[in-house]
């Protein structure tokens, strides 16, 4: 121990020089140091794992200074403390020092500087009282590694004490029993080893008191880390034939020496609106104040919605798949939490531009994470549809069925702003207070007499509300008492409130909140005043719960009543008085420190906390509201802020109704006291709410003499997403005529923007498709489509042509063909072109057309082929595609068997957007391009594409009429190959 002198324990220590006269006689002489008449001790503390005593100027390096924590500290490591006195002002009186060392677990968040309690916490060693000079250097006075009285190398601080564990030790160590270096344990681990220094006088003021460093402290975590992943077999789903996904594995990935510390772990399933994700790692972590309560793991997912707005979760399609909300220790290496599990997507309403997403979550996922913190990886499957086409410019014509793909998405969109009725306020379980089970008024109504000056009533225990904590501004309880239920002796009996230390969410105990008397009091000059709670003087009845020591101490104000009655409700307090808990033996320190006189905002820095609990409130649906408030119609005494399962709220008051805007100090609202105050709490962004299980904490800050919560009634209004459904689709510009049933739009009834058509019924987008029966299609049991085919004469045959071939290269005429393949070209203009091929024309290259300069010269391709197939490279086609009845014009590659005619199609292969400018007359028209079917949301390469989006478009342009009539007017022979009287476009 490091001292800079030593000096004998008396009640005025000083230095005694004995004179010796004679054998039976002495004279003592007594002199006293002097001290100076306004001196200030402070101190430091510091630790860090690299102590170097050769280093005289900073003895080392990366010293982390108080209240800071290192952290990370792993066993093997050696830490060590540096602990300095300052003296500021002159010498000081006699002082006693000392250091103090105290352990907590590494997931608490102790120690709290000012928390008084923690004084006789742990072990300590006082110095002897001396007094001191000024000091001004940290290495001045100060205890470290020098100062330990055995070698740290082989012994412990425990061991020296007779102990087998550092947290075995408390009290006094005695001299040489405390040290200031550790070589860190496998046993350390979990734990948080703090060190500070203290005096027992913090100036020259004669009522100052015991003065602390903040804590420096080392934290040892458990030495392991999970890492959660998920899989899935599959890659895409079809929306509309989907009924369940199977292949779901999921796993915790344990990389560390040890195995884990009571971790809970789930896997659940969300829908992602809207967005391309394809997975997330598990380094994504979220807190869930409220722990694993009520359906946390989708409570999870609702938090990983506030972190990702990107994702656009929707809350109500999440389901859990596997939970474990146990504290589970996991194993070193991989573990299993699901294999080849299978998800029933019963209900699951899916768009083509949704991803269905998989999440594994795992809390307590290191040795440092809380147990309400979760770690989380995500992998999603793109949900995919059927392709869209379009015909532009042409009727459709069929002797079989037209049958295109339709895509309903389903659209969130923020509802108006709604009040909820009152009469379901109190099913939700929103009391106000003062009211019994039955949901009557605790005491009913008090009458008084005249001249009779008393209280009466209260003292009653409310059934919804209660009491969780106290704190006051030094990070202390403020010895507050309330009663507690004992189960043993039946009873309620007045305890200790817990230390809020600033967060109530997770203190589970509960304490009674009890209904204020109601007194009547004289106002002099006045008629006899009515008023709820009590103002004592020396006449404190129940001292074990109200305390020994009058706070009001000047008479005038005893024996009065505090705060406005209510015919509504009643006002619950600690105790029936409303006063705070004080007493000379265990003082309040907000009456103390003179926070009696405290006025407006500066209450905040100097009053107690107290947590009043609603639990129990039913939510519902409301538990996915877009935006939720609370308002509180009462009073408070004085400051409130409120939490909502751990989670703050953004609170106004209305500060008596003079401000109804609301207003705000430092995160505190102040409704006031009169008849119309109140106070509103809205939830924030990522606030966790649950169907039923919710509870509110309204922290009231108080300054003495009394606290309160007044609730007289609470209403509810919210914002909810509004679903509705957005339709795309396949459509034909103008007519629709099919021998069969036809399921598709006409008259361009689902054209649209990337928004979509909006409440349409089938009638609407099928106001041009032929029928002569309820249902639309089966227009004739005639062939619509005739057989024959003129084909046009360009000016007679030129010959034949093989192999590749490049249209452009030939002359206006008429070819005939086996097998061939057409490259890739832009036709010249003035040029037309018809091929007659017995065989199968190939286009591998996009076949274009030159401008034009009139009508006259306009450029045109005629194929007329047993088959058609077009390449899946090729992007645009300008041509007449014909071919016989047995034949087919494919837009992806060959077609091997008819009735299997989508094998071998994927995106890889036919995912380019195909334009066929020109008619098209054949005996099957085989589409088998997907572009849009895979990625129907905004792509990052086209932002122009949404579910509507075709994979082919059909345009018969009106190039294709003009050629027409040019060529035929030039021949003079005019055909007619099929009369059908039309109706005029829609």
């Amino acid at each position: 121990m490091r001292r800079k002198y030593s000096l004998p324990k008396v009640g005025m220590l000083a230095i005694v020089v004995a004179l010796v006269v004679s054998v039976t006689a002495f004279f003592v002489y007594t002199y006293a140091i002097p001290s100076s008449p306004a001196w200030t001790i402070t101190g430091k503390s510091w630790v860090t794992k690299q102590f170097n005593p050769s280093d005289t100027n900073n003895y080392g390096s990366n010293w982390t200074a108080a209240p800071g924590r290192l952290k990370n500290v792993k066993p093997g490591d050696t830490v060590d403390w540096w602990h300095s006195l300052f003296v500021s002002g002159g010498t000081t009186s006699q002082v006693v020092t000392g250091v103090q060392q105290d352990v907590f677990d590494i997931t608490s968040n102790q120690p709290i500087d000012n928390d008084f309690s923690l004084g006789s916490r742990g072990a300590w060693h006082n110095e002897d009282p001396q007094q001191h000079g000024i000091i001004t250097d940290w290495k001045g006075y100060a205890w470290k590694r020098m100062n330990n009285p055995a070698d740290y190398r082989n012994t412990t601080m425990e061991t020296l004490n007779g102990k087998t564990r550092l947290e075995d030790l408390h009290g006094e160590l005695g001299k040489n029993k405390f040290m200031h270096t550790r070589i860190i344990r496998n046993e350390d681990m979990g734990k948080r080893i703090c060190q500070r220094i203290y005096w027992s006088k913090q100036n020259s003021s004669p009522t100052a008191g015991w003065g602390y460093s903040p804590y420096a402290c080392v934290e040892v975590p458990y030495n392991y880390d999970i890492e959660p992943s998920v899989g899935i077999s599959s890659d895409y789903i079809d929306t509309k034939n989907v009924t369940s996904i199977e292949g779901i594995n999921a796993g915790l990935n344990n990389k560390g020496t040890e195995k884990s510390q009571g971790s809970s772990y789930a896997l659940a399933r969300f829908v992602a609106r809207g967005t391309e994700v394809s997975s997330m790692a598990g380094v994504n972590a979220v807190s869930l104040p409220g722990g694993t309560v009520h359906d946390w793991s989708c409570a999870v997912v609702r938090l990983i919605k506030e972190k990702h707005r990107e994702l656009n979760i929707d809350n109500g399609t999440c389901k859990e798949i596997v939970a474990n909300g146990g504290k589970n220790q996991i194993p070193t290496g991989q573990t299993s939490i699901a294999t080849n599990a299978t998800d029933n997507l019963s209900g699951v309403n899916l768009n083509a531009n949704d991803n269905l997403c998989y999440v594994a979550m795992v809390s307590n996922y290191n040795g440092s994470a809380p147990s309400t913190d979760f770690r989380y990886a995500i992998k999603c499957i793109r949900t995919s549809n059927k392709p869209k086409v379009q015909v532009w410019g042409g009727d459709v014509k069929t002797d079989k069925e037209v049958i295109t793909s339709k895509t309903s998405n389903t659209i969130l969109q923020a509802d108006s702003h709604n009040i909820l009725d009152k009469s379901a306020i109190r099913s939700m379980g929103l009391w106000a207070t003062g009211f019994d089970g039955d949901g009557n008024i605790l005491g009913g109504t008090v009458n008084f007499s005249p001249g009779e000056y008393k209280y009466k009533g209260g003292d009653g225990t409310d059934a919804h509300w209660s009491l969780i904590c106290s704190q006051d501004s030094f990070g202390g309880n403020g010895n507050q008492r309330a009663y507690r239920y004992n189960k043993v002796s039946g009873k309620s009996e007045p305890t200790d409130l817990p230390n809020c230390h600033n967060d109530a969410s997770n203190l589970t105990d509960e304490y009674q909140a009890r209904t204020a008397v109601t007194a009547q009091w004289q106002l002099p000059g006045s008629a006899d005043q009515i008023s709820d709670g009590w103002i004592p003087c020396s006449d404190i009845p129940n001292k074990d719960l109200v305390g020994d020591t009058r706070i009001i101490t000047y008479s005038p104000f005893c024996r009065r009543g505090v705060w406005r009655s209510s015919s509504k409700a009643k006002w619950i307090s600690i105790n029936s008085f409303g006063r705070h808990t004080h007493s000379d033996s265990k003082p309040d320190p907000s009456v103390t420190s003179g926070c009696l006189n405290a006025v407006g905002p500066s209450i905040l820095n100097c009053g107690n906390t107290y947590v009043f609990r609603l639990k129990n409130v039913k939510l519902d649906d409301l538990k996915n509201a877009k935006k939720l408030q609370f308002k509180f119609s009462g009073a408070a005494d004085n400051f409130v802020r409120a939490k909502i399962n751990g989670h703050e709220m953004d609170v106004k008051g209305n500060e008596n109704g003079a401000r109804p805007e609301g207003t705000q100090y430092a995160g505190w609202g102040l409704p006031g006291f009169l008849e119309n105050s109140a106070f509103t709490a809205d939830i924030k962004p990522g606030t966790v709410l649950y169907s039923n299980g919710n509870f509110i904490d309204v922290y009231v800050k108080s300054s003495p003499s009394h606290v309160g919560l007044l609730i007289e009634d609470i209403s509810v209004s919210y914002t909810m997403d509004r679903v509705y459904q957005n339709m795309y689709g396949s459509w034909a510009e103008y007519g629709i005529i099919s021998g069969g049933r036809a399921d598709s739009a006409s008259g361009a009834g689902l054209s649209s923007s990337f928004n979509g058509r909006d409440n349409l019924t089938m009638r609407d987008y099928n106001k041009l498709t032929f029928a002569n029966t309820p249902k639309f299609g089966n227009f004739s049991a005639t062939s619509s489509v005739p057989d024959n085919f003129t084909l046009p004469s360009v000016g007679g045959v030129k010959g034949s042509v093989s192999g590749n071939v490049n249209i452009n290269s030939l002359a206006t005429g008429e070819y005939t063909a086996g097998n061939i393949n057409l490259v890739g070209t832009k036709l010249d203009a003035g040029k037309s072109i018809v091929i007659k091929s017995t065989g199968t024309v190939r286009i591998s290259g996009d076949l274009l057309y030159s401008d034009s300069g009139n009508v006259r010269s306009l450029p045109q391709l005629v194929i007329y082929a047993k088959n058609i197939v077009i390449d899946p490279s090729v992007g645009e086609v300008n041509a007449w595609l014909i071919t016989p009845k047995d034949g087919y014009v494919s837009t992806c590659g060959a077609v091997f068997n008819m009735t299997n005619w989508l094998s071998n199609v994927s995106e890889a292969l036919c995912g380019k957007k195909l334009r066929i400018n020109g008619p098209i007359k054949a005996g099957h028209l085989f589409l088998r391009r997907t572009y849009g079917g895979r990625h129907a949301s905004s792509a990052k390469n086209d932002p122009n594409m949404h579910p509507g989006t075709p994979a082919e478009i059909i345009n018969l342009r009106a190039d294709a009429y003009l050629w027409s009539y040019n060529n035929y007017r030039n021949t003079g022979a005019i055909s007619t190959m099929n009369v059908r009287e039309l109706p005029p476009r829609y």
